[in-house]
Order: structure tokens, then sequence, then C-alpha cells
């Protein structure tokens, strides 16, 4: 554990009285965005919440409340892990796990996380209007 989104959901899921599969799978980051090895994390943790019946648990993470906030994004981006599938691979897969596993510009633009390292990585691209090339580019981290 340790991830400021474990720890939000490992809490959620002992408050709601989660059993405990449940919740040794979360400890273990079973349900979070970049350190699980599923490819559907979240859609993971709907399902076994929704099994155990923990409906409004699962609403909450449908709502994006355990989602991994900015500051774990720029950490994976800068790991050895999204180095590798930034650089590795073809340009679309790149594109697909930039938006798969990166919600920092949508959420610092709503305001959802006002202490976000914005300008580190993201703020400054328009997904919209850059090509993959860019991207791959403009993404990579800056020098410290």
């Amino acid at each position: 554990m340790g991830s400021r989104s474990t720890d939000r959901l490992v809490a959620a899921l002992k408050e709601a009285g989660a059993p405990p599969d449940v919740v040794l799978r979360a400890t273990a980051d079973h349900f979070h965005d970049f350190k699980s090895a599923s490819a559907t994390p979240i859609m993971d943790l709907v399902a076994a919440c929704e099994a155990a019946g923990l409906h409004a648990v699962a609403e909450r993470a449908k709502d994006g409340e355990f989602d991994a906030d900015p500051s774990e994004s720029v950490e994976w981006v800068r790991s050895r892990d999204g180095q590798a599938t930034l650089t590795s691979s073809p340009p679309v897969e790149a594109l697909a796990a930039l938006l798969n596993r990166m919600s920092h510009n949508a959420s610092c633009a709503k305001g959802k996380y006002p202490d976000a390292p914005c300008d580190e990585i993201t703020c400054d691209l328009d997904e919209a209007r850059l090509s993959v090339d860019e991207m791959r580019v403009a993404c990579r981290p800056r020098p410290r």
C-alpha cells in the first residue's frame, strides 16, 4: 500500500464493511490504475463491489473517486514502466496508453485536483490538436 488512491480505496472499503478478500486485493493494488496487472482495474473494482453488495462504493468508483491522482500519473510517466510504454510502443499504442493512463488535463481543467503539479507534464498539451509524435515528445518528463 502507500499510493494515495490505494489508501483512499482501502479506507472506503473498510468503512463500507467490505469482505476481507476485496480489501486484500485493494491493498495489493489490484484495482490501481498503474500498478494493477489488469487492463481494466476500475471495472474490476466495480464488479467486485457489486458482487459484495457494496453498491455505494461501486458508484464512487464509477465517479472516479479512486482513480490515480495527477501526481500518481506523473510518477508513472517518469517510471521505468511508463517510459518503456511511451518510448517502445508503436505510436497508436503510445497514444492509447497515454490517454488511458493520464487524465491530468481534464482533471486539472475541472479543478478536481487544485494542488496537482499542473505544469509538470500535461497541462500544456491539447490532446485533440497534437499528433501522436508531438504527444510522445511533449509527454517526456522534463528535466529537474
